[in-house]
């Protein structure tokens, strides 16, 4: 199943690492400066990404919990957590989930957040997310300068 490029972004070091779908893969590059025009962004913290690495919290719950904010638009919401909802609700293998990653050229592999997103196959049901009170213009995120 081809995985969908994202990025993410962690609130306490404002951290932005980049997910790229190709060819099947999902590679990963970590401290971009933004995320690339047209992402899906997710906004959370270290502490909800540890739990959802160490199979103690899934990203659907995450969701739900208000604890990680999608930022896209709403088609790609909704691949986003068809692909991932599941993930986190097993405590991780001693290796990568049988679909295949790499990283890309003078791109950091990541493993730990490679293996806490791997895309699992899932029935597409309706996830309602809180509304955000970020500010949101034409389904990206909308701050300045002064917002970090």
């Amino acid at each position: 199943m081809p995985a969908l490029s994202f990025s993410l972004v962690l609130l306490e070091p404002m951290l932005w690492t980049r997910f790229e779908a190709a060819h099947g893969r999902l590679g990963v590059d970590v401290h971009v400066t933004t995320p690339e025009p047209g992402d899906l962004v997710l906004v959370s913290g270290e502490a909800v990404i540890g739990e959802v690495a160490a199979g103690r919290l899934t990203i659907g719950e995450a969701l739900r919990l208000g604890l990680i904010r999608l930022y896209g638009s709403e088609s790609q919401k909704a691949e986003f957590i068809a692909a991932y909802r599941s993930v986190g609700g097993e405590k991780p293998a001693a290796g990568l989930s049988g679909h295949q990653t790499q990283s890309t050229p003078g791109h950091s592999t990541g493993r730990a957040a490679l293996r806490a997103i791997q895309p699992q196959s899932v029935s597409m049901t309706a996830l309602a997310t809180p509304e955000s009170t970020a500010s949101e213009v034409g389904g990206a995120i909308a701050c300045g300068p002064a917002h970090h």
